[in-house]
């Protein structure tokens, strides 16, 4: 019987050719995907301008709670834990609260109008924040069309009330400002703060507006949303219902990342190292959507005068948090990403929102096809959700049957060719 050593040498001069073909497949396959599939490619190069989150499973380790803390509970059954709890305003900063630094000098911002709160809208299940901005254009066009979308049906979910208020600041033109009130009296769901509407300007907006919610509301939680995103209001309801806790803050995590300086290429979200001198965010919730429990709003507040307030506002939150031990917690199948992409089959499948950076027609599209997967059972959303992978990746998925069945061919024909060699007649 020939040596292993004579076996493996027949064994490359027999199957040479073979080797060679095998290979000029690999060649085929990889020039395909780098050609047809750049971002496969271009994501290993850590570039991840398209970044995406589709979180189908829910976290185990975040601890539930049966009962929220009420606000008569705060005031009432904790005063041990504040200084006069019997007064509300000594569980937030005042009016007359002022940080200031190189970027910002913040104060809160007060209601021009407010919309009117029925009795029964001051104790909600959710309120939704929508962040907006004066305009006659394009900031009008996408209020009526989130009206007319996902926000339209207000009222109660599963016994569990909810209503949306549109947040803006004024304008520099006073007859943006006339159009913005008359909107604000026609629809009663328009908040028009006393402060210069900007994007800078954005945390003074949230922050005013978290104010506002605990002093004159007794919502368990508030959504803060861009309008630019698309919400699912009965599965956030939902999840909120079983999973939500005290001191609950949640959404899309952004892990500690770094902090973006006037002296780099970066172009937004720019912080001063008066502002905030560290290098690093702690972990927070992504800006365009996450959710706060009210309780957590004054634990939060009061770490105020710690950090000076900058105008990255979802990773201000985030510092507040870290700083009184609230934990970020992962809202499962929330959709993120840094450009425009729209919701596949398989998003449908357990999503609770989408975002961002929707135009008017985009929301109005994935409107529409939410409209028929609500009436699809989820075995329907799981098989439609395959056959749409399939679709979307022939020339993927031909490639690699092909890849599979070269390398089963080689493989039986190298098997052969040593059994011979083994065996030599």
């Amino acid at each position: 019987m020939p040596s292993r050593r004579v076996i493996c040498t027949r064994l490359w001069n027999i199957n040479g050719r073979n080797l060679r073909f095998l290979a000029l497949i690999i060649g085929i396959q990889v020039l395909f995907l780098l050609t047809y599939y750049p971002s496969i490619f271009a994501n290993w190069k850590g570039n991840y301008k398209l970044r995406f989150s589709l979180l189908l499973y829910e976290h185990e380790s975040f601890s539930t709670h049966d009962t929220l803390w009420t606000k008569e509970e705060i005031l009432g059954n904790n005063r041990e834990q504040f200084v006069k709890a019997n007064d509300t305003m000594n569980l937030l900063p005042s009016d007359s609260f002022r940080s200031s630094c190189s970027q910002l000098n913040f104060t809160f911002a007060s209601p021009i109008l407010e919309p009117n709160l029925s009795e029964k809208e001051k104790d909600l299940f959710l309120l939704i924040f929508i962040m907006s901005s004066p305009g006659r254009t394009v900031s009008l066009e996408r209020r009526n069309v989130i009206r007319g979308t996902w926000a339209q049906d207000l009222g109660r979910i599963n016994s569990k009330s909810w209503r949306y208020v549109f947040l803006l600041g004024n304008s520099n033109r006073s007859e943006i400002n006339s159009d913005i009130k008359s909107e604000a009296r026609f629809y009663n769901d328009i908040m028009l703060l006393n402060f210069r509407d900007s994007y800078d300007n954005l945390v003074i907006k949230v922050l005013s507006g978290l104010r506002w919610a605990f002093m004159h509301g007794n919502a368990r939680f508030i959504l803060k949303a861009d309008d630019d995103v698309y919400v699912r209001i009965p599965r956030l309801i939902s999840w909120l219902n079983k999973h939500g806790g005290n001191k609950f803050y949640g959404g899309h995590i952004f892990h500690p990342s770094r902090v973006r300086r006037f002296n780099t290429s970066e172009t937004m979200n720019l912080v001063a190292e008066d502002c905030y001198p560290k290098k690093h965010y702690p972990s927070y919730a992504a800006g365009p959507i996450y959710v706060l429990s009210s309780d957590a709003i004054p634990f939060l507040f009061r770490k105020m005068h710690k950090w000076k307030v900058f105008p990255v506002e979802d990773a201000y939150l985030g510092l507040l948090a870290e700083t009184v031990g609230i934990k970020p917690v992962i809202i499962p199948g929330s959709l993120y990403s840094n450009s425009k992409t729209y919701p596949s089959m398989c998003h449908w499948v357990s999503s609770v929102a989408f975002g961002h950076r929707f135009n008017s027609t985009d929301i109005r599209l994935i409107h529409r096809e939410a409209q028929e997967v609500e009436d699809l059972r989820p075995s329907q959303l799981i098989t439609l959700c395959i056959l749409n992978m399939t679709t979307d990746n022939a020339g993927l998925i031909l490639l690699c049957l092909v890849g599979m069945f070269s390398f089963v061919v080689v493989f039986l024909k190298v098997k052969r060719k040593y059994r011979r060699g083994s065996n030599p007649t």
